[in-house]
């Protein structure tokens, strides 16, 4: 039998979750239209949950979200999940030092032991143990845009609720919502490495945040956002 894929829209506004309903029962849309009404659109990613009430509202009252210490980390979060930039960090990246794990410890193949083993200016020497043995690294670390090369904003721990355990900088196609067609720019995270970066949000993006994803991260790719498989030591 011939299936045809239906929105359904709430009187109240927004979309219900997407569902696919042979012909034969197109006369149960029919029926209700007069109550909620029935409109033909796109199935979404398959791997998307069904989005709530709150998906489709725009980001207005958004609950800043602060470091550390309490000052503002330029991020908020927003009704529907997402997580925005507004505006710029700064910050002492030695705050979150406890993060840096116990370096002196016996750790195979570590290329440091103190901050000072590390070559380049700000960089932090750190345990690492993703998706390998225990060991050390020199990380880059940020106490503002100033320490990013063009392109990237410096993000501290807090808006990704420690994807990353210190300050870094981050690949940024926008920096602020003002960047943005949209009025938002989103913070992506994803991949084993703590990897984040920030991209405008879109009309057409299927996530806002990697929490409505039943399996993979919420990213941008092509231009809008959508759940995406990616190897977790990419």
């Amino acid at each position: 039998m011939a299936q045809r894929t239906t929105y359904l829209r709430p009187l109240a506004g927004g979309l219900l979750p997407t569902q696919t309903v042979p012909d034969g029962a197109s006369s149960l849309c029919l029926a209700t239209l007069a109550l909620i009404g029935c409109a033909p659109g796109p199935m979404p990613p398959r791997e998307t949950a069904p989005p709530d009430s709150n998906f489709w509202l725009p980001c207005g009252e958004d609950e800043p979200i602060p470091d550390a210490v309490g000052n503002p980390t330029g991020f908020v979060r927003c009704p529907n999940g997402g997580v925005n930039r507004v505006g710029g960090w700064s910050g002492d990246p030695d705050t979150y030092a406890d993060s840096y794990g116990d370096t002196t410890a016996d750790h195979a193949a570590g290329e440091c032991v103190t901050h000072a083993d590390c070559d380049a200016p700000g960089e932090r020497c750190v345990v690492s143990d993703w998706c390998v043995a225990s060991t050390t690294e020199c990380v880059p670390v940020c106490s503002s845009d100033a320490d990013c090369v063009a392109g990237e904003v410096c993000v501290p721990p807090e808006p990704h609720d420690g994807w990353l355990a210190w300050p870094s900088c981050v690949s940024a196609p926008c920096s602020t919502g003002s960047d943005c067609a949209s009025g938002e720019c989103g913070l992506m995270t994803y991949g084993g490495r703590g990897t984040l970066a920030l991209a405008c949000r879109t009309e057409d993006d299927a996530c806002r945040s990697t929490d409505r994803c039943l399996t993979g991260f919420c990213m941008a790719s092509g231009g809008t956002w959508a759940c995406q498989e990616h190897l977790d030591c990419d």
